[in-house]
């Protein structure tokens, strides 16, 4: 599972800027680092809207058509003269009128992937392996029906949970743990360890 502290750091970054100036555009709050990679909260103004960029080192990303869309967030290339130029970067924006608690977990989710995986893997494939989750969190908010998991779907998701937190109990790296978790992904197995 991911850290509960990555959630904690995005919440009280845009609580800290709730409400900053009134001028478009966003102020910032670094919250992770890598070598190839670089995570930095705000808010988008003039709607006060939460905002997450994520730069990568070395990466060619795809045109903003080929970018993961839906519900809940928007996510874009950005270029600015105010961010570093070594990074390539991509916004994701919370939706106005979305929900924020969702945005806040898919934040920190996939803040807490690069933090486990995103210097092992360089720029580019971090940049990858970003997008593919993203794309995996807009997929599941884009699930038609009831807003809630139905009573099947939260036993699965519990025992997932609970064979997660068994596997990190007995001390397997969450790096590892979480990679083979792949449960999320509606694989045949929930878990697929490699040799």
């Amino acid at each position: 599972m991911i850290p509960r502290t990555e959630i904690e750091k995005l919440a009280a970054a845009w609580r800290a800027l709730f409400g900053e100036g009134d001028k478009p555009g966003s102020r910032l709050i670094p919250i992770a680092s890598g070598n190839a990679w670089r995570v930095l909260a705000g808010r988008h103004h003039p709607g006060n809207e939460e905002v997450l960029l994520v730069g990568f080192a070395g990466a060619q990303l795809p045109a903003d058509k080929d970018l993961p869309q839906g519900q809940g967030f928007s996510v874009s290339r950005l270029r600015s003269s105010a961010l570093d130029a070594n990074f390539q970067w991509l916004s994701v924006v919370r939706s106005v009128g979305s929900n924020a608690d969702f945005f806040t977990m898919m934040a920190g989710d996939v803040t807490g992937i690069l933090n486990l995986n995103g210097d092992l893997m360089g720029g580019q494939r971090t940049a990858s392996a970003f997008i593919q989750r993203v794309t995996a969190w807009q997929d599941f908010m884009a699930r038609e029906g009831a807003t809630r998991l139905g009573s099947e779907a939260e036993i699965g998701l519990f025992g997932e949970l609970a064979t997660l937190g068994a596997v990190l109990d007995a001390r397997v790296a969450p790096n590892i743990a979480v990679t083979a978790w792949v449960g999320p992904t509606d694989a045949l197995h929930d878990f697929a360890f490699t040799a």
